[in-house]
């Protein structure tokens, strides 16, 4: 029979004295049913008589009365206008600062950079041909070949000569890939 220690009391059990959990390596929670029913009812007795909307009104006004809060993620106490609103949190601000879900997003952007890069070297490769040669001078951004809108993008029909460019704006860009899909 397999055996095992609770956390709380310290006595070593039958697996059976340990309630079932998915989560745990071994299937089993790590306190003993017992002391699972001790903090239950210590738990019970200490919220007695409010209900769950009472406690929850009480957050909420205490959230709502404070004017600094904890970042999640950097852990620092910062002013209220340093987290976006957000009604679903009690408070109606998110739980992590501005500059840590700027930090956050711009980790992802660099990451899918990265990954797409890694898919198409050909393509990143004639992509940075073009802008170093645009910002050395050796080659003047045109404008749009089909409406002449000044904000053109540089495409390219074949990746393998990266200074045969098309100058397109967005809109027509979009529709040249949307007829013909990516370039070879």
């Amino acid at each position: 029979m397999l055996e095992k220690p609770c956390i709380r009391c310290g006595v070593t059990q039958p697996v059976e004295a340990f309630t079932k959990n998915w989560r745990h390596r071994d299937g089993r929670i790590n306190k003993c049913k017992g002391c699972v029913r001790v903090e239950q009812n210590a738990r019970y007795h200490q919220t007695r008589g409010k209900g769950r909307a009472e406690r929850s009104a009480a957050k909420r006004t205490a959230a709502l009365q404070a004017t600094s809060k904890t970042c999640r993620l950097c852990d620092e106490e910062k002013p209220l206008d340093r987290f976006h609103r957000n009604d679903t949190y009690i408070g109606g601000r998110a739980s992590a600062c501005m500059s840590c879900v700027a930090e956050r997003a711009s980790a992802k952007c660099t990451v899918g950079r990265r990954r797409r890069s890694k898919l198409r070297p050909a393509k990143v490769a004639a992509r940075n041909a073009i802008n170093n040669a645009i910002n050395q001078g050796r080659l003047v951004r045109g404008s749009c070949e089909i409406c002449g809108n000044a904000n053109a993008h540089g495409h390219h029909d074949d990746y393998s000569k990266p200074f045969e460019v098309r100058w397109l704006c967005r809109q027509h860009h979009d529709e040249w890939h949307r007829r013909h899909g990516q370039a070879a």
